[in-house]
């Protein structure tokens, strides 16, 4: 299992990651896999559970990754870029350059951290309903890393269908 995980979080990073870090911009199949909201949208502060919910027309199964990137524009390199993996229930937060990732099982008492934020994996969570499924993310930002940022979300499907990444609100992160 541990294996798997590793493996499935370098795929994660190498393949949703283009040339110097940057997500990668793919374009959507027929549309089955659909961002719904982020809450909250806007706001400030130095810490917060963002809730991203999801979905897919063909269910939650087929969901592969959900992401949560936030930075001042789609770039993964010196961000807070959190992957999420419902077939393993593993979070992960890419390193500082966007590449390589540090992963927990969402739920397990542990944080996982870079340069710009932490990921309190116990207090987030993963909830599954029919073709939803809804994404809490707790989040203690660092104070490096204050300023405005764009809250970006992305998801992608079995099949290779994806959202792109979608501008889903504004964070001023303040010390």
């Amino acid at each position: 299992m541990a294996r798997r995980a590793i493996l499935s979080i370098l795929f994660l990073v190498f393949v949703g990651c283009g040339k110097d870090g940057e997500p990668r911009k793919t374009s959507p199949a027929a549309g089955s896999p659909r961002l719904v909201s982020l809450d909250p949208a806007t706001g400030q502060g130095g810490a917060e559970n963002f809730t991203l919910t999801v979905s897919h027309s063909s269910g939650v199964r087929e969901i592969k990754t959900v992401r949560l990137l936030i930075n001042e524009d789609v770039d993964g390199r010196n961000a807070c870029y959190v992957f999420f993996t419902p077939s393993d229930r593993l979070l992960a937060l890419a390193g500082d350059e966007g590449a390589g990732a540090t992963n927990a099982e969402i739920g397990a008492d542990k944080v996982i951290e870079n340069k710009q934020c932490r990921v309190n994996c116990k207090t987030s969570s993963a909830t599954e309903a029919g073709s939803t499924l809804t994404l809490t993310v707790s989040l203690a930002f660092r104070p490096s890393f204050a300023g405005p940022r764009r809250l970006f979300g992305y998801l992608d499907d079995n099949s290779g269908a994806t959202t792109n990444f979608q501008n889903l609100g504004s964070w001023t992160v303040v010390p």
